[in-house]
Parts: structure tokens; C-alpha cells; sequence
């Protein structure tokens, strides 16, 4: 009896001893990295930290506004109680309404304390075909502004591409990627002067494929992105993301038709499409360009296509919201004769063999694209993008039954 109590006290000695140590070893949280699903109509979020799990006004510790990402790192190293912190985030709309409940509060230790590499947030395609010009973006880091990319392609052993820099947090490929292969980038956070700052993320892979039927040629009205800030790097804002057809994204943000034009051979050839989905014509509007100039554009693109044996399908142009143009940062003014050069585009566009008919489900008799469905005038949102995959989607399989 008197061994077995001497082996429980020395136990107990063991783990109070452990505990202890334990306690004091505890890693002390300088920061921590929240995120969330991105909620499809938010432009930014506002993001409160509570002292406790009690979500009332008296218990907030400090609010971040215009949080313009599904995430964010936030300072604790002077909060000796860090741990104890809660938070709770709340979508909002351009001019900081919400549009959604705030989430449920959630202990501040449930993110990631004290990270030393930005967070990757691009969905580029790792099981899909991604577009040809990807976008990458990721949450920044605290304190860091500038960031460094690099882009490798797998082959037998990882070959890099490329290096990019940028000081932002979301970077637009300008090399279009037509080499089937897998790929992946990682990006890093550096000093003004290119030291590096932060440890390399984690490696985000994409794929581009071969054999690709139907692609679909653009601008940024194809190659995504919308709410004012989130990017083409997430699908929500892509048309092709809601056809249940598979369709190799082309499109390239900034895209004038003549840009399109110019760039058929090298960007559109290498895939050889059957079909091949021609849309543009929304900055030509927006920088004054004559509908002649655009309907010529378009019409070599159509030739262009007959010399390769692809067969063009052409979508009409998007209508534009002038009422709401001057919330993006690209605002131009619209020609006083919007209407008249967008019907005149259309029309041209809709007496090809092939064509469809997305601006009448976007707009009402004055052409202007419907305020519900836009944040900036220009771009479609989501649920305009939705509508216009399923449009597209449903004209493909019914006109060309047999080659999807």
C-alpha cells in the first residue's frame, strides 16, 4: 500500500510539473490570420474583435473596416490575453451596407497564430483546365506590401518559368500559358529592395489541358472578376464556371476587340478549338472606338477562324450601367450615343450563322445593364454571370449536339 501511494504522489508530481511547464512554454500569439468564404455580392468586410464570445457592442475590443479580402492578419503582440479574443465578420455592399448576417463569433486561437508566409487564396483550376492568363492572389501579410511570384511548370522536375513582383496582393499573369503541363506558383513577401521578407507560401497548382473542343475569347467580361474587388482568380465571376459544358476560358482583362484580334494566333491557335465563343466589344465603347472599327475587328476574327477550321459562335457585347461607372477606378465617359453603337454592334453580331443573344436577360430598353446585377456599371456580377454560362450553355448543346 505503502509503494502504490508513493507511486501516486510521484505521478501527480509529474504532470503538475508538466502542466507548469507547459503553461509557461505556451506560444505567445503576435498575430493571427483570419479567413472565410468569400460571400459573392461583398465588395469588403468588416471584421470586429470581441474581448470575449459575448457578441455585444460593450464587448468589442476594435473594428476593422474595408477589409477588401476574405482575410486578414491582425496585430496581438500587445494584447497579453490574446487568447481569449473572439471575432465575427459581416459582408458588405459599396457603400457599406450588410448583406448578410455577421457569422457566428469564433475564438481568435481558431485561425492561424503567428504565420510566416502569405496565405494563397487563387482557385485556379487544380482539377480543371485553368484560363489561359491566371490571376493570382493571396491575403497579406501584416506590415508587408510588396510580394514576389514565382511560377514553375512540373515537367519530370520543377523548370521555373518566371519571376514577378508586384505591390499588391493579387497579380494578373501577362504570359498566356497554352503548354499542356501542370503548374504551380508561390509568392513571398519582400523588401522594397527585393530581400525577402516572409518564408515562400505554400504551392498553388493549376493545369492546362490539351484537346480543348470549345474556348471562349474575351476580355475581362470572360476572364472574371467582379464586386469591384474580387479577381478573375475566383470562378464565381467567370460565365464558364456555371455552363455544365467544359469551356477553356481565353479571355484576357483590358481586351480592346483589336486586342483580340491581334493576339488569335498566338492564344487561340495553340488550343485549335472547334468552337471557338467570340466576346468583346465593352471597351471599345468605353474608350470611343467606332462601332465600324469593332464590327471590322470582329469579322477578321470570324475570317481568322474560317482559314483554321474552327467554327466561331459570336455572344453580344454586354451592356454597361452609365449611372454606376463612377465607382470603378477606370471610369471613362460613355459616348452620348451608348445605345445606338451598342445596337449596332449586336445586330451585326446577331445576324452571324452562330450567335447568342446574352444582353437582353442583363438589360431593359435603354440598354443599360441593370443596377441589381453590377456593382460597377461594367462588369456583370454573379448572378448575371450565372445567367450567362447557363444562356451559353444551353445554344452549344443544342446547336451543336454532337461536338461537346
Amino acid at each position: 500500500m505503502i509503494k502504490k501511494a508513493l507511486f501516486l504522489i510521484l505521478l501527480l508530481q509529474f504532470v503538475f510539473i508538466n502542466v507548469n511547464h507547459a503553461q509557461g512554454t505556451e506560444e505567445k500569439i503576435n498575430k493571427v490570420r483570419l479567413s472565410w468564404e468569400i460571400s459573392p455580392r461583398a465588395v469588403y468586410y468588416q471584421v470586429v474583435i470581441l474581448k470575449s464570445e459575448l457578441d455585444t457592442s460593450e464587448n468589442i475590443e476594435v473594428v476593422f473596416n474595408k477589409v477588401f479580402n476574405n482575410g486578414i492578419e491582425i496585430g496581438l503582440s500587445h494584447k497579453p490575453d490574446a487568447k481569449n479574443l473572439y471575432y465575427k465578420v459581416c459582408p458588405l455592399n459599396y457603400d457599406g451596407m450588410p448583406i448578410e448576417k455577421f457569422s457566428k463569433p469564433r475564438p481568435i486561437v481558431s485561425g492561424e497564430i503567428n504565420t510566416t508566409s502569405p496565405k494563397p487564396i487563387a482557385l485556379l483550376g487544380k482539377d480543371e483546365d485553368a484560363p489561359l492568363y491566371p490571376v493570382y492572389s493571396w491575403i497579406p501579410m501584416l506590415g508587408e506590401k510588396n510580394y514576389e511570384v514565382e511560377v514553375y511548370r512540373k515537367r519530370e522536375k520543377n523548370q521555373l518559368i518566371h519571376i514577378l513582383r508586384t505591390n499588391s496582393n493579387s497579380l494578373y499573369e501577362k504570359a498566356g500559358f497554352t503548354y499542356p503541363d501542370t503548374y504551380f506558383w508561390r509568392v513571398r513577401a519582400i523588401s522594397l529592395t527585393g530581400e525577402p521578407t516572409s518564408d515562400w507560401s505554400e504551392n498553388t497548382t493549376f493545369i492546362v489541358k490539351k484537346g480543348v473542343k470549345i474556348a471562349a475569347l474575351g476580355d475581362s467580361i470572360t476572364h472574371g472578376g467582379g464586386a469591384i474587388s474580387v479577381p478573375p482568380s475566383s470562378p464565381i465571376y467567370r460565365y464558364e464556371a456555371y455552363a455544365d459544358i467544359e469551356i477553356k476560358n481565353l479571355g484576357r482583362s483590358g481586351d480592346k476587340t483589336e486586342d483580340m484580334l491581334n493576339r488569335f494566333e498566338k492564344d487561340v491557335l495553340p488550343f485549335h478549338p472547334q468552337i471557338l465563343l467570340i466576346m468583346g466589344g465593352v471597351n471599345d465603347i468605353r474608350e470611343g472606338i467606332s462601332p465600324t472599327v469593332t464590327i471590322n475587328n470582329l469579322a477578321a476574327i470570324k475570317n481568322m477562324c474560317a482559314k483554321n477550321g474552327i467554327i466561331p459562335v459570336f455572344v453580344t457585347t454586354t451592356p454597361i450601367n452609365p449611372d454606376l461607372t463612377w465607382r470603378s477606378l477606370t471610369r471613362t465617359d460613355l459616348p452620348d450615343d451608348y445605345a445606338r453603337i451598342l445596337r449596332t454592334i449586336n445586330n451585326w453580331i446577331m445576324n452571324q450563322q452562330y450567335a447568342i443573344d446574352v444582353t437582353s436577360s442583363l438589360c431593359g430598353d435603354n440598354l443599360y445593364l441593370y443596377a441589381g446585377l453590377t456593382t460597377d456599371g461594367i462588369h456583370p456580377d454573379h448572378i448575371a454571370k450565372e445567367r450567362m454560362g447557363k444562356i451559353i450553355a444551353e445554344y452549344i448543346k443544342k446547336t451543336f449536339p454532337n461536338m461537346y
